[in-house]
């Protein structure tokens, strides 16, 4: 579903994407929340005992504060509509649909920002890019994501709306972002006849090849996939041979909290952790990305005078284009191959 629409010419709004994983991910949630209820108040609370008490409620708390945490990290979202002909932004948070609107004026911000940001969630810190509406001491919050690509594309989209310069801060190096469309390449420089590889270095798992006019990267894909899939299938079998040898320990609510995580564990599994390899084809006309998954490939295609920049994030890289973005990465790679394949496809690209 398209996030960024505006139907009135003077209006845009702009509702943060749900994700798959939030898709997903809601069902376990509500089971997790609904069999934990079940297991803390199946009992009565032991009002009498002062030291029962006192126990149930510290771990009550833990659980609650994890139920409300997890809920607004992953299913909290933000809106944003703007509208020219009054000249105000509406801010809005909330969990599926959007509450606590808040106004601003539009006329006192001079710049769009996309910032790169780590915040605290728990013990864990989330890295995640942001657009910003800024008058130089005040910001607004209009989207933000953890995916550089689609951040970007929010960004260039809000700025043309509202006639704003666009400045990304993401990477320590503050430059303007061209918003004009893209310019086409003459025919001479669609074609390269001698490619130039960079140097590949000593400790790249990737690997390249030239053939004639064509470059190939190999990214070797993860083995730990495997090695968890293995691990789990016989977590799961050991535990229901258990259950089955003792049939006076089956407790319903024991069971039903083993098959939540079981669920969870495998759909993170299939869904996340199985191998997969990529392979990064440049010819003189595309730029294609395939994906090797165990069963399926799938392939993405850019075609070279489309392409507006390349940009590296650690492990990263991406491909924008006016229509859509595309991007390289894996887990089983290095920093060091980030940045020999950057460079081996910029010098294509320049030609």
């Amino acid at each position: 579903m398209k996030r960024i629409s505006s139907i009135d010419p003077e209006r845009l709004s702009y509702r943060q994407p749900i994700g798959w994983g939030v898709f997903f991910g809601l069902p376990f949630y509500l089971f997790f929340t609904a069999v934990g209820a079940v297991m803390w108040f199946a009992e009565p609370i032991p009002i009498h005992e002062g030291i029962g008490l006192l126990i149930f409620l510290f771990f009550f708390g833990i659980w609650l504060l994890f139920v409300v945490s997890t809920a607004i990290h992953w299913f909290g979202r933000i809106g944003v509509d703007i509208d020219r002909s009054t000249g105000t932004v509406t801010t809005s948070w909330g969990l599926l649909f959007p509450i606590f609107p808040s106004k601003h004026r539009l006329d006192r911000h001079q710049t769009v920002l996309l910032d790169f940001q780590v915040r605290q969630c728990g013990k864990s810190k989330i890295s995640e890019y942001v657009v910003l509406l800024s008058d130089g001491a005040d910001r607004i919050t209009l989207g933000r994501g953890e995916d550089y690509p689609r951040m970007r594309t929010v960004a260039e989209e809000i700025a043309r709306f509202v006639r704003l310069p666009l400045l990304d801060i993401s990477d320590g190096n503050p430059r303007v972002v061209d918003l004009s469309p893209v310019v086409r390449r003459s025919a001479s420089m669609q074609y390269r006849s001698a490619p130039v590889l960079s140097p590949v270095p000593s400790s790249a798992v990737a690997r390249a090849e030239q053939l004639g006019d064509q470059l190939m990267f190999r990214m070797p894909g993860s083995g730990w996939g495997c090695f968890g899939m293995v691990l789990l299938l016989a977590a799961g079998v050991c535990t229901g041979l258990y259950f089955l040898g003792n049939e006076c320990h089956w407790n319903w609510k024991v069971m039903a909290m083993w098959g939540a995580i079981a669920a969870v564990l495998l759909f993170i599994l299939f869904g996340f952790s199985l191998p997969s390899r990529k392979t990064v084809i440049a010819d003189p006309k595309n730029l294609t990305i395939e994906s090797h998954g165990l069963v399926f490939t799938s392939k993405e295609v850019a075609p070279w005078e489309e392409v507006k920049e390349l940009r590296r994030d650690f492990k990263s890289i991406s491909i924008l284009t006016p229509k859509k973005r595309l991007s390289i990465g894996s887990a089983a790679i290095a920093e060091c191959d980030a940045e020999w394949l950057h460079e081996s496809l910029h010098r294509y690209w320049r030609g």
